[in-house]
């Protein structure tokens, strides 16, 4: 199949990324320093001595920042994936195990639901935002597994969906708080950059003619063999 890296370098220029300069080297470096004040406060506060400081939020902030750009990431190669539906067209036509149309948007649910949390956790509500965390990895998790083949062939180590062990709840009481501190706005750029993804298999540019097509190539591609197989029969009959 095709080369894997050729198609994740492609994802970058073709979704228009800011890869550097101005802004996005701003909320790159404001990226890295909340995952580093993430991995510090988890020093002092993992497992069941999660409690209501001001590190635990940010351990917290951090794993919705980490999270955040794993799906954005994973979000990027879909997209560009479906600009190329030449290359997967005839297995998804053919019903081929894995294989179904890409869908940019199924990052929507989780990347909502992480945005909601890092906004509980910054007003203060600890509890509510661990569990609005939780929720948003189940939705990661039901999203990766729903990934089309093409797509998942290319995830790497960093990629992956997020462990079943890493949940939060219960190491947190529900009513749990913490002092308040503002978004980070490293955090709200990463989750609305994935929730301004609208490219969809019925508006993206080459694909509305697959409705012209879609159900009978498979049958076609089947009829065009039995022919050819006929053919060579009879060829060598009458040789």
């Amino acid at each position: 199949m095709r080369s894997t890296q050729k198609n994740v370098k492609n994802s970058d220029r073709q979704t228009g990324q800011v890869q550097s300069g101005g802004l996005g080297s701003n909320l790159d470096v404001a990226a890295k320093a909340l995952l580093g004040a993430g991995k510090k406060a988890g020093n002092a506060a993992t497992g069941d001595k999660i409690d209501g400081t001001a590190a635990s939020r940010d351990q917290l902030l951090a794993r919705v920042m980490e999270r955040l750009q794993v799906i954005g990431k994973v979000q990027k190669i879909e997209q560009a994936e479906l600009q190329r539906p030449e290359q997967w067209k005839r297995e998804v036509a053919k019903g081929e195990e894995g294989f179904h149309l890409p869908d940019p948007t199924r990052w929507h649910a989780s990347a909502k639901l992480y945005r909601q949390a890092a906004q509980a956790l910054s007003r203060g509500q600890l509890g509510r935002g661990a569990e609005l965390l939780d929720q948003a990895q189940d939705a990661e998790r039901a999203a990766f597994q729903s990934l089309p083949e093409m797509v998942s062939e290319q995830l790497k180590g960093e990629s992956a969906p997020v462990g079943d062990a890493e949940a939060i709840r219960g190491h947190i009481s529900p009513t749990a708080a913490c002092p308040t501190s503002a978004v980070p706005a490293a955090l709200l750029f990463e989750a609305d950059k994935i929730l301004s993804v609208t490219d969809r298999p019925e508006n993206a540019a080459p694909l509305p003619r697959f409705g012209k097509w879609w159900q009978g190539l498979g049958a076609q591609e089947e009829e065009e063999e039995e022919e050819g197989a006929k053919g060579s029969g009879g060829a060598g009959k009458n040789a």
